[in-house]
């Protein structure tokens, strides 16, 4: 029973892990992520706004709590560690639940205190495999990805990593493996595992891959001072503090490079991705893996997504493909308002990798995981070509990133033709390699080598993508894909900043758009998330708008100047392919805005049958994993723009066709009455594709939060069925909000039917199963399609129940029969929607159908997270009537 009294009570550590989802970045195959629900746990980590030694902190944080006016109940976990060395946290574990409310909002106003976050616990699950072909063969050589950057040559040279310090962060290296090394300075084990074994054999590969020194499977750096973090026990569990402690002791031991070839896709653990800021902020480079769920869009890993990282993808089976396995960009710390940056940020081998067994021998492994060390390698060698001075001036992520990125030699790209809508399948390559899947291509040593001196000599911010050439297709791929044209919404992406000097550097002023053939066309606006770029790195948001209509397709061509602190100027040319203005039966607006995104909501997976994931992961964007869709609608000489605010904002009135897909937040009554008015008298229709919602369901995938001491529920379905009806409410068109459907011959994973209709519409009926434990079968209607009738000219209503088939996600395990079924469906509903072609399977009603009551259900509390509940129209003066 806790302890009633204000006293701290020590005890064993009860920690919470790392990384949501965390996903080991080596597979000879793609592999989903795998994941454990979090523990009913009640820590935290204090983090306080200088560095102290551990006693000190907790001495302070308990004269904190000996002024607050009632009681509290806590206990301080014990460090893994009794290593001395300044921190900046504690973990405090807080027994009064009943007043944490309080006293967190108390405790964290205190000026000493940074924050206050819960320490969450997961997993990685070692997914690592042996390609057979390899494995058997005893004799084994220098890797050919070694031999082809001519490692032999540099080793002669002494061109061998000496003297830079690389810690690996991972499963460990077993003390007797310092024989299978030149340079293991320190093997620390961070967990609360007694044993500092490598257990899971991973650490001791990655350490291979950096610096093995068997002859017979050399690393790349085989001279570099390896400092093994075990931060994984034995079964892949890891926790926050463990990682921030071995961070706190990488920055206290100044080394040079951390690789991390391990990650997860929560980029919201705050006190984790700050205390990467700060290393990168006191020149410690940090390498990691992108992961393995590639092809798939949207795909990153954390920290490999972060600026100031250098994320790694993987080579494939030759050094001209990208590895099918890869996770491709983009980010989506930035989608919930704008575009995700371009990332990998390049490649590196990742297909039959030589690496070392805990006991030494050699071995050969796939996966990003193998191509992280490489590159940690490649930055340890070009360090150690540096003085001294020049590595204090130099040796940081801003010079690394940008001479790596600057010196990559760029993948082949194969033509994108019109009619290579459904190229991109599931099975891997399509030979596109754009820059969500390349960046900047596979990382070159030796030619990184030879523009050392030069570019210390003249020291350049670098800004990547380096040119914005949509004629490019398809390297710069989907932005090469669809010319822009006035009345079209700004095209917005993203550019991002490397300083090869300054660990905080600015714009001296805004940005200037040089016109410069057909240039005079657009206008160009830039935003920066910040007012100061830190640590060496920013981004720059960059937004086109075509200012008047062309006559005939042409390319605008300018240049944008970026003036940047203590850095020459910097150019990049824009190209941009423009064409007359399309008409309004040919553009689709995708409302991007209506999406709430995982991190920070519990937004639930769509695919009530895939148990590995709870949350829905991967962006819902039109160019992540609704990216197969949306090309299958531009081959069709559709138009799609992306809406990232409210309809208060745009012209609906431009459009043939509103496309609302998968949506969680609701809609404001202005936009409501917006639409009804361009449906009723502009002849716009609306595409609603829905998915699954059942408050029952919902309550059912609750698993405890430690940030609010409570049960963690969904704060949504699949989608927002409630807002939905509200939405279509006026033309009888209504969605089930208690029951969930499925039929996976028509890709129909886990969806909702439509339960009422106005008389003389259509609809396509299907036999589904009950997702409940009835397993109740029954012919419900999967979608309907509604002419509006007020008008002759009126628009139209589509509406469907479940946005699996559209969905490229992992998660979605679809045969090619569903494909095939999903997309003649999703045919046969658009040429009603643009065209009012109905289908010749769909039953058309002669009465008013409606085969559930309405409930009275409450629109759905999304305060918290919401872009609509609690806020007004953005900018309804504005719009258009």
């Amino acid at each position: 029973m806790p302890p009633t009294a204000r006293r701290r009570h020590l005890r064993r550590p009860f920690l919470v892990c790392f990384l949501l989802s965390c996903v080991d970045a080596c597979t000879s195959n793609r592999v989903s992520s795998w994941y454990l629900p979090l523990l009913p746990q009640e820590d935290f980590v204090v983090s306080f706004q200088t560095y102290d030694n551990a006693t000190s902190l907790v001495h302070a944080l308990d004269a904190i709590l000996d002024s607050f006016p009632s009681p509290v109940s806590y206990s301080i976990a014990r460090r893994p560690t009794t290593l001395s060395f300044p921190t900046d946290f504690v973990v405090w574990t807080l027994f009064d639940i009943a007043s944490s409310t309080t006293l967190l909002t108390w405790l964290v106003a205190h000026d000493s205190i940074k924050s206050i976050v819960p320490n969450r616990r997961h997993r990685v699950h070692a997914a690592s495999k042996v390609p057979a072909s390899r494995a058997r063969s005893p004799i084994f050589g220098t890797s050919p990805h070694l031999e082809a950057w001519g490692v032999r040559r540099l080793w002669a040279q002494n061109i061998t990593g000496r003297g830079v310090k690389v810690a690996i962060f991972d499963t460990g290296l077993d003390p007797q493996a310092r024989t299978f090394f030149h340079n293991v300075e320190e093997i620390i084990n961070w967990t609360d595992e007694p044993a500092i074994q490598d257990a899971d054999g991973h650490g001791s590969f990655v350490a291979g891959v950096l610096a093995s020194a068997n002859p017979a499977c050399p690393g790349i750096a085989p001279d570099v001072s390896i400092y093994a973090f075990r931060v994984f026990t034995s079964s892949s569990a890891s926790y926050t503090s463990w990682l921030l402690d071995a961070l706190n002791y990488a920055l206290f031991l100044q080394v040079d490079v951390i690789n991390f070839s391990v990650g997860g896709p929560d980029f919201d653990d705050a006190p984790f991705v700050d205390k990467m800021h700060e290393c990168a902020a006191n020149r410690i480079t940090i390498v990691s893996a992108v992961g393995n769920d590639g092809p798939y869009y949207g795909t990153l890993t954390n920290p490999a997504d972060q600026m100031d990282v250098l994320g790694i993808g993987g080579l494939g089976a030759t050094p001209t493909t990208v590895a099918p396995f890869s996770s491709r960009g983009m980010s989506l710390w930035e989608i919930a308002s704008g575009y995700g940056r371009v990332k990998p940020d390049g490649l590196a081998p990742a297909t039959n990798v030589q690496g070392l067994t805990p006991s030494g021998h050699c071995l050969v492994r796939n996966g990003t995981s193998m191509a992280a060390p490489l590159v940690a390698g490649m930055t340890s060698l070009l360090l150690s070509q540096m003085t001294p001075d020049e590595r204090i001036q130099f040796g940081h992520i801003g010079f690394l990133k940008g001479l790596l990125l600057a010196t990559a030699t760029r993948l082949p790209s194969a033509p994108l033709l019109q009619n290579d809508s459904a190229v991109r399948t599931i099975q891997g390559e399509n030979g596109w390699h754009h820059v969500y899947e390349q960046g900047a291509g596979a990382m070159n040593l030796d030619a990184a080598l030879g523009e050392l001196q030069a570019r210390m000599a003249s020291p350049t911010a670098t800004i990547f993508p380096p040119a914005l050439d949509l004629q490019d297709c398809p390297y710069m791929w989907p932005h090469c894909l669809q010319p822009l044209y006035h009345t079209m919404l700004p095209l917005t992406l993203n550019l991002t900043m490397f300083h090869p000097t300054a660990v905080t550097s600015q714009l001296l002023s805004d940005p200037q758009w040089i016109p410069k053939e057909n240039g005079h066309y657009l206008t160009i606006d830039t935003t920066t998330g910040a007012d100061v770029f830190w640590p060496y790195s920013g981004a720059i948001g960059v937004h086109m708008t075509v200012v008047k209509d062309v006559l005939v397709p042409l390319v605008a061509h300018g240049e944008l100047v970026f003036d940047i602190s203590d850095s020459p100027p910097v150019r990049v040319a824009v190209l941009v392919p423009l064409i007359p203005t399309p008409p309004p039966s040919s553009r689709i607006l995708w409302d991007q805005f209506r999406n709430l995104q995982y991190p920070p909501a519990y937004i639930p997976r769509d695919n009530l049958h895939q148990d590995d994931e709870p949350f829905d992961s991967q962006g819902d964007h039109i160019h992540t994993n609704f990216a197969d869709f949306w090309m299958r609608l531009c081959a069709r000489g559709y138009h799609v723009e992306v809406l990232t605010t409210d309809y208060s904002c745009v012209d609906l009135t431009l459009f043939g066709l509103l496309l609302i897909v998968d949506p969680e937040e609701p809609w404001h009554a202005l936009e409501i009455a917006r639409v009804h008015h361009a449906v009723e008298s502009y002849g716009v229709s609306v595409f609603v594709v829905a998915d699954w919602f059942s408050r029952e369901t919902m309550a059912a995938m609750h698993f405890w939060d430690a940030n609010t001491l409570s049960t963690w529920v969904p704060i949504v379905g699949g989608a927002n069925i409630p807002a939905v009806n509200a939405l279509l409410q006026k033309y009888d068109v209504r969605f089930s909000d208690t029951t969930v459907w499925s039929n996976p011959e028509l890709g129909y994973l886990s969806g909702t039917a439509l339960v009422q209709l106005p008389a003389k519409s259509h609809a396509l009926f299907a036999n589904v199963t009950n997702d409940d434990a009835s397993g109740a079968t029954a012919v419900v209607a999967i979608a309907a399609m509604v002419h509006v009738p007020f008008s002759r000219d009126s628009g139209r209503i589509v509406a469907y129940g479940d946005s699996s088939c559209i969905d490229a996600s992992p998660h979605m395990d679809l045969s090619k029969q569903a494909h095939a079924n999903c997309e003649r469906i999703m045919t046969h509903l658009l040429a009603y929607a643009m065209d009012g072609i109905v289908p010749l399977d769909a039953t058309t009603l002669t009465n008013a159908y409606n085969v559930e009551p309405s409930t009275t259900s409450t629109i759905l509390d999304l305060t918290k997270y919401s872009k609509v509940q609690g806020h007004v129209p953005a900018c309804p003066l504005e719009a258009h009537e």
